[in-house]
C-alpha cells in the first residue's frame, strides 16, 4: 500500500519535472533562435523570394580548435574556427572559410585580435533516413554548416 502510493507520487513528481524541463528547454531554444536570427542579419526580399545577405564587420579574438579525432558533434558540424567578440560574456561566433579566405589562412590568425568582414550563412539539415548523424531533440539530424563565412580578415 505504502509503496504503491510512493510510486504514484514519484511518477507524478517525475511528470512535473519533465514538463518543467521541457518548458525551460523550449524557452532557451526560442531565445537562441531569436538571437541567432538577430545575428544573422539576413533580410528577406519579397520580390524574388531569395535571401539577401548582409555583410557584417566584426572584431574579436580568433580561436582555432582542432576537432578531436573520431566522431563528435563539433566535428559533424564542422566547427573549428571561432571569434570571441565579447570578453565579458565570452560570445563565440562560428567562423567558416570561404572562396576568398581558406582554412589555412584562418589558422594563421589563431589567438590574434582580428577584424573580419563576413556574411552569416544558414546551415543545412540532412535527411535522417539517408545519413548517419547526431540527432536533435526532435529526432532530426542536427544542422551543420552554419556560421559566419569570412570574406576578409586583418589583424587588429
Amino acid at each position: 500500500m505504502f509503496t504503491n502510493n510512493l510510486k504514484k507520487i514519484l511518477c507524478i513528481l517525475s511528470l512535473f519535472l519533465n514538463i518543467f524541463i521541457l518548458g525551460c528547454t523550449i524557452n532557451k531554444s526560442s531565445e537562441h533562435y531569436s538571437t541567432a536570427s538577430d545575428k544573422s542579419n539576413i533580410e528577406q526580399t519579397n520580390s524574388d523570394n531569395s535571401d539577401k545577405l548582409k555583410i557584417e564587420k566584426i572584431q574579436g579574438k580568433l580561436i582555432y580548435e582542432k576537432n578531436p579525432p573520431g566522431k563528435s558533434v563539433r566535428a559533424y558540424k564542422g566547427e573549428e574556427f571561432f571569434l570571441i567578440n565579447n570578453t565579458l560574456n565570452q560570445t563565440k561566433l562560428v567562423l567558416r572559410p570561404s572562396e576568398k579566405i581558406s582554412d589555412s589562412q584562418l589558422k594563421s590568425f589563431h589567438n590574434q585580435d582580428v577584424k573580419i568582414t563576413a556574411v552569416y550563412k544558414k546551415g543545412n539539415r540532412p535527411d535522417v533516413s539517408k545519413v548517419s548523424c547526431p540527432l536533435d531533440i526532435d529526432r532530426q539530424c542536427m544542422i551543420q554548416g552554419q556560421g559566419y563565412e569570412v570574406l576578409s580578415i586583418v589583424t587588429n
